[in-house]
């Protein structure tokens, strides 16, 4: 009976700290897919640097838990080291943004370096903390997320082969409002959000990815072409 009781806890504590994103509106993982709790990372080994992170945000479960400390996940191939970023002149750009995590464990693995890239200080700390700014404030009831990373020029940190990323991108979508919005942005970009919002397509194209692609067919041609900004601030 005490082993039955142990055995209960344990997966009674499992189901509580395994909070494993479900994956219907997820791109194909073409690298190292690695599951942390409630996003997944498509891990590049060769760049260094993650390809896209998949998300689900829920609005009324967002909560700021502060900062943490960046760590090497050693059971993903060639994940980079934090101290790989000092004095690089680039910032350790998060893509699943760790105040858009909606429990603590989510928050705590944000840290990992899976999940970071690249990016100049300029974007990092004001547009790209405007778009995360974004989708939490039109999150409402919920939102699935892909953001990545786009490599055109294979461009190093110094000293380092971890790749900088030409392009970053988000990817939204709204299941219950049936509306999808797009941001694509480069390195050197400055300004707000609304003038880097682009339909899903383009991202596409760019990226040489589909997004959304289990979606029937006509819904996603139909939402991943258009876009209307307006629909989405609130």
């Amino acid at each position: 009976m005490k082993n039955l009781l142990i055995i209960l806890l344990a997966i009674s504590t499992l189901g509580l700290y395994s909070q494993v994103i479900d994956q219907r509106y997820a791109p194909k993982y073409n690298k190292y897919r690695v599951d942390y709790n409630g996003f997944s990372v498509n891990w590049d080994s060769t760049l260094r640097i993650p390809n896209f992170v998949y998300y689900k945000l829920i609005y009324d479960s967002l909560y700021s838990y502060g900062r943490n400390v960046f760590g090497c996940d050693y059971s993903v191939p060639k994940c980079t080291e934090p101290w790989e970023y000092n004095y690089s002149g680039y910032d350790r750009g998060h893509l699943m943004p760790s105040a858009s995590a909606i429990t603590y464990e989510m928050w705590d693995d944000c840290y990992w370096m899976t999940n970071i890239t690249p990016q100049l200080p300029n974007l990092n700390r004001k547009l790209w903390k405007y778009i995360e700014d974004f989708e939490r404030n039109n999150s409402y009831p919920y939102v699935y997320i892909v953001t990545g990373t786009i490599v055109k020029d294979t461009n190093y940190i110094e000293n380092t082969d971890i790749a900088i990323p030409n392009y970053c991108y988000k990817a939204i979508y709204n299941p219950s409002k049936q509306k999808m919005i797009g941001f694509l942005v480069t390195q050197n970009s400055i300004g707000y959000p609304y003038s880097y919002a682009v339909p899903i397509d383009s991202i596409e194209k760019v990226a040489k990815i589909n997004l959304f692609y289990l979606l029937p067919k006509r819904l996603q041609k139909s939402l991943e072409k258009s876009i209307n900004y307006s629909k989405w601030t609130w």
